[in-house]
């Protein structure tokens, strides 16, 4: 009984943990949104709404264009996450780790995805470990930091992409040069397939690197 007794306390510290993580996050977004609010900054109560219907109603992922932006310029410093290699010793202070990006999986994809633009890879695609007799046509092209290790899953159900970092400008046939830049460079790098900068403009690299 004791046992028991102290198992249960164990589970309802843990359950009482999680339930104050989710709370705080909870009235964190409240107090955003109220900030946005009160700085006349935030989007339409529909809008918010939406977004939050959104989320829960479709599997999303996200796709960090600042970082994205920053890798694709070259000699920036740039979001990734690091990996805990597969086969990795037990002792954790010996563990080996790779860092590894969207835009890495992305650049790095398969040829059978050459005709697809990051946006869609993103929503079809997600990165898993390799088995014995995986077939070959769904391994990352060398290079890729995780090459050894990883290879391309699809999804049955495409994911929606949430494009994060900053927002994207609208289209003005008005709108200042600078904001038409931005506004082409998203779409290029989002819809348009490429594997490098060149792929993109050819020769006109210095449009992206400031866009």
């Amino acid at each position: 009984m004791g046992t028991f007794r102290c198992n249960h306390d164990v589970q309802q510290k843990q359950t009482d943990s999680m339930a104050a993580v989710a709370l705080a996050a909870f009235q964190r977004r409240e107090e955003r949104e109220e900030s946005e609010r009160r700085d006349g900054s935030s989007p339409e109560t529909i809008t918010v709404a939406r977004r939050r219907v959104a989320s829960m109603a479709f599997n999303c992922c996200q796709l960090p264009r600042r970082e994205i932006l920053r890798q694709l310029r070259g000699g920036e410093d740039y979001g990734c996450r690091l990996v805990r290699l597969h086969g990795s010793s037990e002792d954790r202070q010996s563990d080996t780790f790779r860092s590894v990006s969207v835009l890495d999986d992305y650049i790095y994809r398969p040829h059978f995805c050459d005709a697809v633009s990051l946006y869609e890879f993103a929503a079809r695609s997600f990165r898993r470990l390799k088995h014995s007799g995986t077939n070959q046509d769904i391994f990352y092209l060398e290079g890729h930091p995780l090459y050894a290790t990883h290879c391309v899953g699809m999804h049955l159900a495409e994911s929606v992409p949430m494009i994060t970092g900053f927002q994207i400008p609208q289209w003005k046939d008005d709108a200042p040069t600078s904001k038409r830049e931005q506004y082409a460079t998203a779409v290029l790098v989002l819809f348009r397939p490429f594997r490098c900068v060149d792929d993109l403009l050819g020769g006109e690299r210095n449009t992206i690197v400031g866009g």
